[in-house]
């Protein structure tokens, strides 16, 4: 599987250390919710996916490497290449004699960062004990995932370098709730529309106790490109995130 560029994670221009597949139900996203109130019709990546067929080419693509898996061995096959190609790319860059004496250090503090899915979801429960054992494997590097597919969290949890979320909507939210009372170490993703984190903000924090962050990157306080690598608040799943429909 080819990993993304994607701008809001990578660290440096070029940076595969993300991947995508096939969004929607019937595709990569087995516990999508629908309607406007679900994740389903305000999808961004449902947008990239209409807007640009070459994407939906590579999506496609990766979705059925994956639909093909049915080990976890053969998850971890198709999927770690990936995470071991992002990671070269940040050790070359580190060595680059042209650096920037400010990004090396940057680069340096933050370590290899690699998101799980900025399309697509966890598609199997074997595919969620891949990504657990790659998070062993690679202890130096940060990896975190929102995700929907609420029966294989589980074999993700406990995991250091592994930052979990329950990716939570109004059509989910109840079932999402009680799920983290059974697994409090776990964070929540929660999607919202603008203006709606300003009013209930203090609420959710009063009745969960967690510190909530709205993701700068769909509030406009910072720029998309490189953004995770500036704010980092989802590395550490024992805060709730807040991200506004974009």
């Amino acid at each position: 599987m080819k990993g993304s560029d994607n701008s809001k994670v990578r660290m440096f221009k070029g940076h595969l250390n993300s991947t995508g597949h096939m969004v929607g139900k019937k595709y990569g996203c087995p516990e999508a919710t629908q309607g406007e109130e679900g994740c389903e019709e305000p999808c961004y990546a449902d947008d990239i996916v209409k807007q640009y067929p070459s994407v939906k080419e590579k999506m496609l693509k990766a979705y059925l490497e994956l639909k093909e898996c049915t080990t976890t061995e053969e998850y971890y096959a198709v999927i770690q290449p990936t995470v071991q190609k992002s990671y070269d790319q940040y050790l070359r860059r580190l060595k680059r004699k042209d650096i920037d004496p400010k990004e090396l250090r940057r680069l340096k503090q933050r370590g290899h960062i690699f998101r799980w899915h900025w399309a697509g979801d966890v598609i199997a429960v074997e595919h969620a004990k891949a990504i657990a054992q790659i998070a062993k494997d690679y202890p130096d590097t940060t990896f975190w995932i929102y995700t929907r597919t609420w029966w294989a969290v589980g074999a993700m949890r406990h995991i250091k370098n592994l930052a979990v979320y329950l990716s939570v909507d109004d059509v989910n939210e109840s079932m999402m709730l009680k799920l983290r009372q059974e697994m409090p170490d776990v964070g929540l993703a929660l999607l919202k529309e603008k203006g709606e984190d300003k009013t209930d903000k203090k609420l959710w924090r009063n009745e969960h106790k967690r510190t909530i962050v709205t993701c700068p990157a769909t509030n406009g306080r910072l720029k998309s490109d490189g953004a995770c690598v500036t704010c980092g608040a989802c590395f550490n799943s024992t805060i709730d995130v807040v991200f506004l429909k974009h």
